[in-house]
C-alpha cells in the first residue's frame, strides 16, 4: 500500500484493518471507512480513538447499495462478520441505513487518488455490475471476494474483473485479491 494515498475502506468492522492501514499511510492523507452496522461503527470509532488513528479519518455509517433508494435495510448479524444488505439475509434483525454508491461516496468526500480496501460480504458484485468506472478510479484495490447465490463464485467475480480488460491481478490469497487498474485514475 503506497503511503502517499487516500484510502477508502468498505466494511470497517471493528477497525483492525482500519488502524493498520491508517498507520501505513502518511498522516496528512485521508481515510474514509464505511461501516453500515451502527453497533460496529461505534466500536470502530472507539478502537480508532484508543489506537490514535482518528486524524484525517472519517467513519461513514452508510451501506454501499445500488437499489436506487436513499436508504437500505441492513441486516445486523450476530457477529462482526455476518451483517449484510437485508435481501441477502432475510432472517436477521434489520435497521435502515443511508445508501451510497461507490461513485457517490467518492464524490461526497472529494476522493480522487485512492486505494480501495473492501470486505463487504458480496456487495462487491453490485459494484462490478453497476459502478465499474468508480472501481477503476482506484490506484490499487485490495478486496475480499465472496460467493453470491445470485451472481456466482468469488473466482467468477475475479475472472469477470480481469476479463473486463480494466484490471490486472497483482496478488491473491484465497478469496482476497490485490488488483490494479490497467490505466489508473489521475
Amino acid at each position: 500500500l503506497p503511503r502517499d494515498i487516500d484510502v477508502v475502506e468498505l466494511g470497517g468492522s471493528l477497525g483492525v484493518i482500519s488502524c493498520t492501514t491508517r498507520r501505513a499511510i502518511a498522516p496528512e492523507r485521508r481515510m474514509v471507512i464505511v461501516e453500515a452496522d451502527p453497533r460496529l461503527a461505534k466500536s470502530l470509532r472507539r478502537n480508532l480513538a484508543l489506537n490514535g488513528c482518528e486524524t484525517n479519518t472519517t467513519v461513514a455509517e452508510v451501506a454501499i447499495s445500488y437499489g436506487g433508494g436513499d436508504t437500505v435495510a441492513f441486516a445486523m448479524g450476530e457477529s462482526s462478520v455476518s451483517g449484510r444488505i437485508a435481501s441477502e439475509a432475510p432472517d436477521l434483525q434489520t435497521v435502515q441505513v443511508p445508501a451510497r454508491t461507490l461513485s457517490g461516496l467518492l464524490d461526497e468526500h472529494g476522493i480522487t487518488d485512492f486505494a480501495l480496501i473492501s470486505d463487504i460480504e458480496g456487495v462487491e458484485w453490485q459494484i462490478l455490475r453497476h459502478d465499474l468506472d468508480a472501481l477503476a478510479r482506484a490506484r490499487i484495490i485490495i478486496m475480499e471476494t465472496h460467493d453470491s447465490r445470485e451472481h456466482g463464485t468469488h473466482q467468477q467475480l475475479v475472472a469477470t474483473l480481469l476479463d473486463s480488460g480494466r484490471f490486472r491481478l497483482l496478488d491473491s490469497h484465497g478469496p482476497v485479491v490485490a488488483l490494479q487498474p490497467v490505466t489508473p485514475h489521475g
